[in-house]
């Protein structure tokens, strides 16, 4: 739904939208469920470590 507002798709999105996304899952506190970095990572298209950079930045 994210990059659908951004008429995007969640592999094209740019590093700052992936911050602000990381930013809006935090919010919603989907990122305490389990595995969480992980399934990010695998709809991004990006590794689990760039994630958890995407998340220590937004904060």
């Amino acid at each position: 739904q994210f990059a659908a507002r951004l008429a995007a798709t969640p592999r094209t999105l740019k590093a700052p939208a992936r911050r602000v996304l990381l930013q809006e899952l935090r919010g919603a506190g989907l990122l305490d469920m389990r595995r969480a970095m992980e399934i990010i990572a695998e709809h991004l298209g990006v590794s689990r470590a760039a994630v958890y950079t995407y998340a220590r930045q937004e904060g």
